[in-house]
């Protein structure tokens, strides 16, 4: 019996499993250029290349067959993997519809699962070197000790996958909107072209909204108005910042505007915008001090050249706030 859902959540599945699913739900399993997967609106999926869907017809399986031909599972195993990727109670008896499950019950109204997140974790233990050593890379600035609070605080988890470690980004209202990939060093692939393609070093979640990171720390520092708030460039330099106590946030790139939903948030606060030092960089701060003049109590631009002056930096292009606080810290080593 095939799985009772939909597109959207079997989309969200797959991308849990690592794979960069498009808004029209198609991806990439086991081809570099044209989409060889594509998710139907009642959640089966189609390969339009050789079917590996081997004991079915039509090229066509449900997300229990695919983690059987792609995680090498049985039938048990993957079928209980795909109730908690679907986040869908597992049922005691063969037709879960007996069991009063009812579909609307689990939507999500667009939010990524929190259960999602769990099996992130679960691939970091199982993975654990790997993921240190990726953690490593994307705090550089902290030590180990420093990491893991870091880590178990924002949910640093790891897509085995696509060899990322991921964090969730999160609403005001707690929700998960997109998830947050980070590889420093990529492999890259060549296409069908020959071309050899380099992946971002930061992915998103496709076709899913994002918003400034992190709004639960942003409300908590509206509680005390008085102290300084670094605008950052992007995820990394908050969790950077505020491992070494900092107060940070990020709009998630250089070239993003505050949505005007947000900007009440940033009313009568201290904000420093400390953007990259490259022309992306200086562009952006002067939007953001165009935006929040209006809204800040008081909004500075964080002053590369004088700080290099001060503090003898050699600055070069893209120098940003993690890599000062690396300077600063081994200088006190």
């Amino acid at each position: 019996m095939a799985l009772d859902t939909n597109k959207e959540n079997v989309m969200s599945a797959i991308s849990t499993l690592g794979f960069e699913v498009f808004r029209s739900g198609q991806f990439h399993w086991n081809s570099s250029d044209t989409p060889d997967m594509f998710i139907n609106e009642d959640g089966t999926i189609h390969c339009w290349t050789i079917s590996p869907f081997k004991n079915y017809t039509q090229n066509h399986g449900d997300l229990i067959d695919f983690l059987m031909i792609d995680r090498k599972m049985n039938f048990i195993e993957a079928k209980a993997e795909s109730y908690k990727l679907l986040n869908l109670p597992m049922p005691l008896l063969e037709s879960y519809k007996d069991n009063g499950y009812s579909p609307t019950s689990i939507k999500k109204e667009g939010f990524i699962p929190e259960e999602f997140i769990l099996a992130f974790e679960e691939q970091r233990k199982l993975n654990f070197i790997r993921y240190k050593e990726l953690l490593n890379q994307a705090l550089p600035s902290l030590n180990f000790p420093q990491q893991k609070i870091i880590a178990q605080n924002y949910q640093i988890g790891y897509i085995e996958q696509s060899d990322r470690l991921s964090m969730p980004i999160r609403n005001e209202f707690g929700d998960i909107l997109t998830l947050w990939k980070y590889n420093k060093t990529p492999k890259p692939y060549t296409n069908s072209q020959g071309i050899e393609v380099k992946p971002n070093k930061v992915l998103f979640t496709k076709g899913r909204a994002r918003c400034p990171f992190n709004l639960t720390d942003l409300l908590k520092y509206r509680e005390d108005k008085n102290g300084w708030i670094f605008l950052c460039g992007g995820e990394k330099d908050v969790l950077n910042m505020v491992g070494n106590g900092y107060r940070a946030i990020t709009l998630g790139a250089e070239n993003m505007d505050i949505d005007e939903k947000y900007l009440p948030l940033f009313k009568d606060l201290k904000i420093i915008v400390a953007y990259d030092y490259d022309k992306a960089g200086f562009e952006g701060t002067q939007k953001m001090l165009a935006q929040l003049e209006c809204v800040a109590e008081t909004v500075k631009t964080w002053d590369w050249d004088l700080l290099a002056l001060q503090e003898n930096i050699e600055l070069f292009k893209g120098f940003d706030l993690t890599d000062w606080l690396c300077k600063k810290n081994k200088e006190f080593l």
